[in-house]
């Protein structure tokens, strides 16, 4: 049995109360499908370049730790020879005293020709 509704055009069959408990629709399945292709490649791209960027700021680092543990054992070596040549200048001093060549030369038999004394070459 068909009934008007409203609409002249349109007619649509009557239900009863009993009708509607036939006419369930089942649930539909969610399909996951996952992300499309171009999301996935921007991704993979973004870890690839996050993964390169965090690589060389790693090799950065580590090269200017290596500089700096070279710097320190030139500074080290430098502050060694600079006790060196302190020592050195102090044995050149000693070694360049008027006294200790008169000393030397008179134990080795040596005598002076005059009695003039040796002038010093010291600034």
């Amino acid at each position: 049995m068909r009934e008007n509704q409203g609409n002249v055009a349109l007619v649509f069959p009557v239900r009863k109360p009993r009708d509607w408990k036939r006419t369930k629709r089942s649930p539909r399945r969610m399909l996951s499908r996952g992300l499309p292709m171009a999301e996935k490649l921007l991704y993979l791209v973004s870890v690839i370049l996050c993964v390169f960027l965090a690589s060389i700021i790693v090799t950065r680092y580590a090269k200017v730790i290596e500089l700096n543990a070279m710097i320190r054992e030139t500074e080290a070596k430098v502050e060694k020879t600079k006790e060196v040549n302190l020592q050195l200048e102090s044995e050149k001093e000693k070694l360049e005293s008027v006294e200790r060549i008169r000393k030397f030369a008179e134990e080795n038999g040596l005598q002076p020709n005059s009695t003039k004394v040796i002038p010093s070459i010291r600034p």
